[in-house]
């Protein structure tokens, strides 16, 4: 479908090359031409990092220092530091799009040129909008909207009436609407457009593209207001609201979401749900849901004004849990797999990339990195760290850009929450607990002329304020879960995958093994059924597995593990994709060898991985990386503790 949105189209032709030489002469950019250019605005003039490319003739960046990526609008926000106006208006005069739409000429004549509707309003109109005040506003009384909710939408206070900003995915403005507090007679609207010639378009919320699950609500204040209360429930999801039942979705940026559709419950409603459906499909949803309206209940405005915006959010979660599956995942199939999963992991395999990294480069070369599907286990003894390296490639997945799910009968998220608060911060659980600091942790945050105490305080700050970040930000994308049972394990993932879940997780593997009557664990089971539902999911799964402690005796002359070495190794190792086994040497030989163990006699931070099974590829190989003990994270010998905390902090 042709989409009607001016940006997105001055987007698809903008030669991103081009900008690039055209703004940083020195980067080395050739217009249209692909590369690996310097990214002078940071100072990087010695060695290419920025990387140009093309992706279904779209031009793309990537800062393969910094990881971050995106399109020319982005490399214009982002990095050249213009506002989403600016960059909107600079990118449609580049692309030749007029800044007014031009309609059909008279009936006979020859018509005008048609352009893209929804183009950005003026940049000083937006400019005052991004300024609202936090003000209460006669036209938006009774309908959810605090004075905190109209400065952070950007609606303004003209009288007694509102104007409220329409913005794209990208928080550009491409209109402004009035709604009025009182109509001067029944021939007056309650809702005109205050700029003309900009279209109908479709409001979407703050940080659209940061939630694979988008609601579409019919009318821009219900989406608001439904936005808003969500989010203050702790909820992420993105919501569009649509001008009226007539009118059309931002089909763009439904590309690979879930969509769940609340219309009007009259006649132009179910019509529009229906239509709506259909197009979000059409455009490449994940999939589409409809809400069915409990007890035929009122708009988002009315519930929020009339019961409250945490009622409204109830309303709205327990809606999204019974949505009527309207087109699914499984839709456009060959094979058990999505047309679109083949095409783009031909692309992949052909440029040597791969679909979930484990963040250690070296064994993605290697092994082709996580696969697209299936289960993955981690086996070792314990404290060997099978936990922390599950942890650290589930986390890898979600600094590029996944969501994960990680299913922990044997962490609470308050442990797991802690844990990673260490990784982000570099600043160990043990030490906050104790109060003693390593020699390490003081040296990184001690600067010139800093007394040891201030370094110390400076370090717990930081891991205070990681930790809120951890669970009020990471927490919506690294989502933890206390449950072991298959049951409700299979039907929480479900809804949690069509929410956006790209990657699951299990801590650990025989935790979740089924019990007899009398209370023995059916050793195996739980691989057979883990592996049935990501192959019926396609996606990977990924679980830390106890090593048999019984298979490591004092007679046993190297503590190196095997596959066959895994607790219930059978089941296990068969159902796998790919085994990851680890192995520290100096932690062995204070735990578990014996008189005749052969150690390697290496430092506690070495740590070997094990590839003992591989599918898509070699095995057998093992790769020395870095152990940090106190922050239970291994690391890529490539890296630095800080390398690896700025990149985690790239996704804030």
């Amino acid at each position: 479908m042709p989409s009607d949105d001016a940006l997105t189209q001055a987007i698809q032709v903008a030669d991103l090359p081009g900008l690039v030489a055209q703004l940083y002469p020195g980067s080395g950019a050739k217009p249209r031409t692909e590369g690996l250019y310097f990214a002078v605005w940071r100072g990087n003039e010695n060695t290419p990092a920025f990387s140009i490319f093309r992706k279904e003739n779209v031009w793309f960046w990537r800062d393969q220092a910094t990881g971050d990526k995106g399109n020319a609008f982005h490399f214009l926000t982002s990095i050249h530091g213009l506002s989403p106006q600016e960059a909107a208006h600079l990118l449609l005069k580049r692309a030749n799009i007029p800044l007014t739409k031009r309609e059909t000429g008279r009936q006979g004549s020859r018509p005008k040129r048609r352009v893209a509707e929804s183009i950005p309003v003026d940049v000083k109109v937006a400019k005052r909008h991004s300024g609202a005040p936090p003000v209460a506003i006669k036209a938006l009384a009774k309908r959810g909207f605090n004075k905190e909710a109209v400065a952070f939408y950007g609606i303004l206070k003209d009288g007694d009436d509102a104007l409220i900003p329409i913005t794209s995915p990208e928080g550009v403005v491409l209109a402004v609407k009035r709604r009025k507090a009182r109509l001067r007679d029944d021939k007056d609207f309650k809702y005109v457009y205050e700029t003309s010639g900009h279209g109908s378009p479709a409001w979407c919320s703050p940080a659209f593209h940061d939630s694979n699950v988008v609601v579409v609500v019919e009318g821009e204040l219900n989406a608001m207001v439904g936005h808003y209360a969500t989010r203050e429930a702790g909820y992420s999801y993105a919501f569009m609201g649509v001008a009226g039942a007539a009118n059309h979705l931002n089909v763009e940026a439904l590309k690979g979401k879930t969509i769940y559709i609340y219309a009007d419950d009259d006649d132009a409603g179910r019509k529009a749900q229906t239509r709506w459906a259909e197009d979000a499909h059409d455009a490449g949803a994940m999939a589409v849901k409809v809400m069915d309206r409990a007890d035929k209940e009122q708009d988002f405005c009315y519930l929020a004004g009339e019961y409250g915006r945490t009622y409204l959010a109830k309303y709205i979660h327990e809606l999204t849990g019974s949505a009527t599956p309207v087109f699914t995942p499984m839709d456009r199939l060959i094979a058990g797999y999505r047309v679109q999963e083949f095409v783009d992991s031909a692309k992949r395999f052909m440029n040597g990339e791969v679909a979930h990294a484990t963040g250690f480069p070296d064994i993605d070369l290697y092994t082709g990195g996580l696969p697209e599907s299936g289960m993955v286990v981690i086996g070792a003894l314990s404290s060997m760290g099978k936990s922390s390296l599950l942890r650290r490639f589930l986390l890898e997945e979600v600094i590029r850009g996944g969501k994960v799910r990680l299913y922990s009968p044997d962490q609470s998220p308050q442990s797991m929450f802690r844990l990673l608060a260490g990784a982000v911060s570099g600043v160990s659980p043990v030490e906050v607990r104790t109060g003693s600091f390593s020699a390490a942790t003081v040296k990184r945050y001690r600067r010139d002329g800093m007394h040891e105490k201030d370094a110390i305080d400076a370090a717990l700050a930081a891991w205070k304020d990681a930790y809120q970040w951890v669970v009020l930000d990471l927490s919506r994308r690294f989502q933890v879960v206390e449950e072991a049972q298959l049951g409700p394990i299979e039907k929480d993932a479900e809804q949690a995958l069509d929410e956006g879940v790209t990657m699951l997780g299990g801590d650990y593997l025989q935790m979740f093994e089924p019990e007899t009557s009398r209370g023995e664990k059916i050793e195996g089971k739980a691989a057979d059924d883990f592996k049935r539902l990501a192959r019926k999911w396609r996606v990977p799964m990924l679980f830390a597995a106890q090593l048999a402690k019984y298979k490591f005796g004092h007679d046993r002359h190297s503590g190196i593990p095997v596959g066959s070495d895994l607790l219930g190794a059978s089941s296990i190792y068969n159902n796998s994709e790919q085994v990851y086994l680890i192995y520290n040497d100096y932690i062995y030989g204070r735990k578990y060898a014996g008189p005749k163990t052969q150690l390697l006699q290496e430092p506690a931070d070495i740590a070997h991985i094990i590839v003992a099974k591989n599918k898509d590829g070699p095995s057998d190989d093992d790769f020395r990386v870095y152990w940090d003990g106190p922050l239970t994270l291994f690391l890529d010998p490539s890296e630095t503790l800080d390398d690896f905390v700025r990149k985690v902090r790239g996704r804030r």
